[in-house]
């Protein structure tokens, strides 16, 4: 049964010279999952929001929209409310009560439904997903797995028939993003509803999907089964860097030999194993020497919000040379943020404390400590834009490192897609040319080849003796630019070691490079670096 059909949809903002939207068409069908991907700013969160009536952009349409064969235009408010569900990549934006149980209840409420039923739907629906435990806890204290589930929860507690998705695990840890689209599989194929989502993750997703759609500068470059569309994928300059480390590999050998492209890590551990020789089991590694200049030190810091509440940080010592880049990963809501709040003076510890250049942060005096030492990227980088326009953020200046905003001057902040956003924040900090950077999910929101643009910032920014710290769900990033990587885990920092060491050893906190050669090869922790040693030993005989 065909729940949505778009036909020929062109979208222009208010002022822009160009289509954001160019003659979209594709239909989906009851149950489908649908994989909407492309390169940051190509068009796809304009896309899922023109789906979305109460979301849809202002601006010039052409084209229909239709939903279980009626125009779209001419849905109720109600019908959209409660067979079109909208999850966003922010969970806090779309939050909208205190209580787990009352957030489940809000969308009944709404539509005036009967108390007995709406307690029914709650508790179905706290079943399914598991949340039964967390009815009483309120969502300001969940972590940003368990909110964006809750979010998805909501949304199917009013029974849709269609759930649109835009970059839902962009903010989640690697743990609990898998869990999280297992369980958008599990509503396709258990309860029959359509789903269609926006992802830059594609190691998860990709083997669950029913269809592909990939936008390209605003128009439908592929619409096919993800086993269709893997070669148009890997041709793409700004796609191919996210996908799996099995897809880059076949395509980057041409499809040896005409063998079908891997989707799932089982077929990609079998198509290295198979086609490549492993003559060389490693790569060399050249680790950078410590400096000999502290720029960031905690001696037995603790930390907590509340009192009565336990501490989220508890005894955390660690030190970072000048000119280091560390990576901190770990789960959501484990208090990486609550760290960097603490390193930048944000927050204040009610123990141990906190260096800057040996230099305890309570003797920073007024804004000392900001004037060309210290940066901060937010996790919530809306909260670092200050003006209404992106030109008078950036003081018009004419540089166009990290990315050329000039054409872009006239929009507020606000109207920037979720990766412009992080960019513009970066930007905005490196104008106050710092000493030290810290970063919390600087990749966010970015296709791959951001990803990698953002990598070779920090880089350059270590080339030039600056400190970078950041907090990141980002594995691949940290594998490409830290020296050292460190676990954030109960209340402290642990594992404090080199990124070949903590990433080449972890199950889940890792990479899909190291996923896809544990046990043939060593050490290989980009895909990069996968590429090279399967260069190094070549392929098979047969497979030439």
């Amino acid at each position: 049964m065909k729940i949505l059909e778009v036909k020929d949809l062109s979208f222009r903002y208010k002022n822009a010279e160009q289509n954001t939207l160019d003659n979209i068409s594709f239909e989906a069908s009851e149950g489908e999952l649908i994989l909407v991907c492309g390169a940051t700013a190509c068009g796809k969160t304009t896309l899922l929001k023109s789906l979305k009536p109460e979301l849809a952009p202002f601006g010039d349409k052409n084209g229909e929209i239709f939903f279980c064969g009626k125009a779209m235009a001419d849905i109720s408010e109600s019908v959209s409310a409660a067979q079109i569900g909208y999850v966003m990549q922010r969970p806090e934006n779309q939050t909208v009560t205190d209580s787990v149980r009352s957030e489940l209840a809000f969308g009944g409420e709404s539509l005036g439904l009967e108390p007995d039923i709406i307690r029914r739907k709650v508790a179905e629906t706290a079943a399914y997903f598991g949340l039964e435990q967390l009815l009483s806890h309120r969502t300001s204290m969940l972590s940003g797995g368990q909110r964006q589930l809750l979010n998805l929860a909501s949304v199917m507690a009013m029974n849709p028939r269609l759930i649109i998705l835009d970059e839902p695990t962009a903010q989640l840890d690697p743990i609990a993003a898998g869990d999280f689209i297992r369980t958008l599989y599990r509503v396709t194929r258990e309860l029959a509803v359509t789903v269609i989502v926006a992802e830059h993750r594609f190691e998860e997703l990709l083997p669950l999907a029913d269809k592909v759609l990939f936008l390209e500068n605003g128009k439908v470059r592929a619409f096919d089964t993800p086993e269709n569309s893997a070669e148009i994928l890997a041709q793409s300059a700004n796609v191919s860097p996210s996908l799996p480390s099995g897809l880059r590999l076949h395509s980057h050998f041409h499809r040896l030999n005409g063998r079908k492209a891997p989707l799932t890590l089982g077929e990609s551990r079998a198509m290295l194993a198979e086609c490549f020789k492993s003559d060389v089991k490693s790569l060399e590694q050249t680790a950078k020497a410590p400096g000999n200049e502290e720029a960031i030190r905690l001696k037995n810091v603790f930390f907590t919000y509340d009192g009565s509440s336990p501490d989220v940080v508890c005894g955390a010592s660690l030190t970072v040379q000048k000119g280091e880049v560390f990576s901190l990963i770990g789960s959501n809501g484990s208090g990486k943020s609550t760290l960097l709040s603490l390193m930048s003076g944000i927050e204040k510890p009610y123990r141990g404390a906190v260096e800057i250049f040996s230099k305890s942060l309570k003797k920073y005096r007024g804004s000392e400590l900001y004037c060309g030492l210290l940066g901060l990227l937010p996790q919530d980088v809306q909260s670092a834009f200050l003006r209404d326009s992106v030109g008078e953020e950036l003081q018009f200046t004419e540089d166009k490192s990290v990315y050329d905003f000039t054409p872009f001057y006239e929009m507020h902040p606000y109207d920037l897609s979720g990766g412009q956003q992080q960019l513009l924040g970066i930007k905005k900090m490196l104008m106050n040319e710092p000493k030290i950077v810290l970063m919390d999910e600087p990749t966010k929101g970015l296709d791959g080849s951001w990803r990698d643009v953002i990598a070779e910032i920090i880089l350059s920014l270590r080339e030039k003796g600056l400190t970078v710290f950041i907090v990141t769900h980002d594995m691949e990033l940290a594998a490409q630019v830290s020296d050292r990587c460190g676990i954030f885990f109960d209340g402290t920092v642990s594992a404090a070691v080199t990124p070949q060491e903590i990433l080449s050893d972890s199950i889940f906190y890792t990479t899909s490079a190291v996923k896809t050669s544990r046990g043939i090869y060593s050490g290989v922790c980009t895909t990069a670096q996968l590429l090279e040693i399967c260069t190094k030993n070549g392929l098979k005989e047969e497979f030439r």
